[in-house]
């Protein structure tokens, strides 16, 4: 079977991962001789050569120990270049020179990430421990120490020991490997500390920001969604991650089991989301190796899923690490590709899509050591914000088409819809003129003719046809008087304002008992209103042989009697209700007495509902004085004078119809 180059390529340099991942880790270069001076100015690095002992002892931990046979191994670093394969307890011992000059403080020490847990001599006398040695369940080996060195253990200028005692736990690691190791003031060590904490915090947020950023704007955008998904997805795998792999979860939790779980489910997802991602970016489709690599990371994830023990992660981790390095290969390949075919249409892409890469890399071969410690993986954050430039430019790029495709056909559209608007508007013109035609046969043309009173109404609609009026009937010695006032405007107003009219002209031929006119007229607004309207309404019948009022409210404002001694109200009739609202309404007919010389007021409360201005009110007080005012006019000013002051209250734009009738008996 021939195998590509390609692929052969990505064969040769998994198996060599896999290789240097099952050899000796290499330790870091570092000066001879386990002495440190501390400086009387500030932090010390601790980071050198440490005496190492395979084993467990009490003496260890004493400062007279004669360690000089003991072999050195570089901190940070892997003790199994000296132990290969030992995982049982094992110890670290150097000697510090304090200061004399100095004044004896306390002093704060960092050990990084040791593997497994720890306990902290100084000068023979335990300072502390990370997790429990004696108890084989306890782990600790990704956490950074810190331990706070007494001032009464400290002996200035003069030789002190300091003491690591470590027990192992992984296959393939062990000791004080990873990570810084300093010593100094605790006011100083505050410092490096919280800009460690920091510049977690920082990462970690924003990772979650790109991807909750292009979560969402996936879901709004039409252009390239399915990459802007992939690209939010790997952002949040990332994000996840680094919080695992951090230090910040030991803010909330002593227990690192479940989060070690995390990192590298999340790790595995995140390579396959990386992997998925490039595809899309590049319109490739997923191919039969592609599917094996997918098929590599479930088979890691499940592995870790169902082995109880860290330490025997080391299969699976491997297929992980494998199935990264066949990403970078394979990206690295079809990138370089690109570029000789000078394809420069995704150049952001390509440049952000190397720093991932690079930084993966990176992050790979510290895994097994082959290069310093360094959060590597981090500064992928360059590459994704390199590719963020691209998302914006390409969006801005499609906004820009878009808009102009828009605004071409918007123009059209607008000259459409402007011919259409225009015939429209033409129609309904013509169609309320006819509505405003019927609505002036509705008001009656004159003052009825009756001896014995004096008559004058005014009706002004708020829009071109309203929804108030009035009718009367004249008889033998008596006028009938109706009022109304249709709920809503225009032409269906106008529309229940003449079937209501045209009920009470058939009705009056019968009777003129106002409980039957009444019910008449609501059976019939009953069955002809629209859209919930109904009809509020006074009708009376002035008997000016009797000198007798009868009348009726259906949900009407009250009216008015101006006589010489004063006003009186109308009183209304209990559980009146508008027409239209109850078939089965029964309307009560009462009566009250009337004088020669009495003025009668009916109104709709367009009148006393007049808003100003400030919002306010005409009202119904200042509405009873200008009648009082007023009473001494003819009925034609008196109603003239009322609808100016009103229209003038409310700054010559009424906001309701307004009728106002006013009768004078002779």
């Amino acid at each position: 079977m021939t195998i590509r180059p390609m692929r052969k390529v990505v064969y040769l340099i998994t198996i060599a991962c896999i290789a240097a991942s099952c050899g000796r880790d290499s330790p870091r270069s570092a000066p001879a001789g386990p002495e440190f001076a501390v400086s009387p100015q500030g932090i010390t690095s601790l980071e050198g050569r440490w005496r190492v002992m395979a084993g467990d002892s009490p003496g260890y931990a004493a400062d007279s120990l004669d360690d000089s046979g003991w072999p050195l191994a570089a901190v940070p670093g892997n003790l199994m270049a000296v132990y290969p394969e030992y995982r049982g307890i094992a110890w670290y011992r150097a000697r510090v020179f304090f200061p004399a000059e100095k004044a004896p403080g306390d002093y704060m020490i960092q050990l990084g990430r040791i593997c497994d847990v720890d306990e902290f001599y100084v000068n023979g006398v335990l300072v502390g421990n990370t997790g429990t040695i004696g108890d084989p369940l306890s782990h600790a080996f990704d956490r950074t120490r810190y331990y706070l060195v007494p001032r009464n253990l400290v002996r200035p200028g003069a030789e002190n020991l300091i003491a690591v005692r470590v027990r192992g736990y992984l296959s393939d690691s062990m000791g004080m490997i990873w990570g810084d190791y300093f010593l100094g003031p605790p006011e100083q060590m505050k410092g490096p500390v919280f800009r460690g904490y920091a510049a977690d915090i920082f990462f970690v947020g924003v990772y979650l920001f790109i991807a909750v950023y292009f979560f969402i704007f996936s879901m709004m955008s039409r252009s390239m969604p399915a990459q802007q998904r992939y690209f939010a997805l790997f952002s949040l795998s990332l994000s996840a991650y680094i919080f695992c792999q951090s230090q910040i979860k030991y803010l909330f939790t002593d227990h690192f089991y479940y989060f070690h779980y995390a990192q590298y489910i999340v790790g595995i997802g995140c390579t396959g989301a990386a992997l998925m991602m490039f595809r899309s970016f590049f319109a490739l489709s997923v191919t039969k190796s592609d599917r094996l690599a997918l098929a590599v990371l479930g088979i890691a994830a499940a592995a870790i899923t169902v082995i109880p023990e860290i330490r025997d992660w080391t299969a699976p981790r491997l297929l992980w690490h494998a199935s990264v390095l066949y990403l970078i290969v394979v990206s690295g390949y079809h990138i370089v590709k690109s570029i000789v075919s000078r394809d420069w249409s995704r150049l952001y892409v390509y440049i952000g899509f190397f720093v991932i890469i690079a930084g993966a890399l990176m992050e790979l071969l510290r895994a097994h050591s082959l290069v310093p410690d360094f959060d590597y993986l981090k500064f992928g954050l360059i590459g994704l914000i390199v590719m963020i430039s691209f998302f914006i430019a390409t969006q801005l790029s499609n906004i820009q088409r878009i808009e102009e495709s828009i605004m071409l056909k918007l123009e059209n559209e607008v000259q459409e819809r402007t011919r259409d608007l225009f015939e429209r508007n033409r129609t309904i013109e013509e169609q309320l003129e006819i509505a405003r035609l019927i609505y002036d046969k509705i008001i009656p043309e004159g003052p009825p003719e009756l001896d014995g009173i004096a008559f004058h109404a005014a009706c002004v609609p708020m829009d071109t046809v309203g929804g108030d009026f009035y009718d009367y009937r004249i008889g033998d010695g008596t006028a009938a008087l109706f009022i109304g006032d249709v709920s809503g405007h225009g032409v269906p107003g106008a529309f229940l304002a003449l079937i209501t009219k045209l009920a009470f002209r058939q009705i009056l031929t019968e009777t003129v008992d106002i409980g039957r006119i009444l019910k008449f007229m609501n059976h019939a607004v009953c069955d002809s209103a629209v859209l919930s309207n109904f009809v509020t309404g006074m009708l009376c019948v002035l008997d000016l042989r009797n000198k007798r009022l009868f009348y009726s409210y259906a949900g009407h404002p009250p009216c008015y009697i101006i006589r010489e001694r004063g006003i009186e109200e109308i009183p209304a009739v209990k559980r009146s209700i508008p027409l239209g609202l109850n078939k089965a309404q029964r309307y009560e007919q009462r009566e009250y007495p009337v004088e020669q010389g009495d003025r009668l007021v009916l109104y709709t409360d367009g009148v006393t509902e007049a808003i100003n201005g400030e919002g306010r009110m005409f009202g119904e007080t200042r509405f009873r004085d200008l009648l009082l005012e007023s009473r001494c006019l003819s009925v034609r000013e008196c109603v003239d004078g009322i609808l100016e002051r009103v229209r003038d209250y409310s700054g010559g734009d009424i906001g309701d119809d307004i009728t106002l009738m006013v009768i004078d008996i002779l």
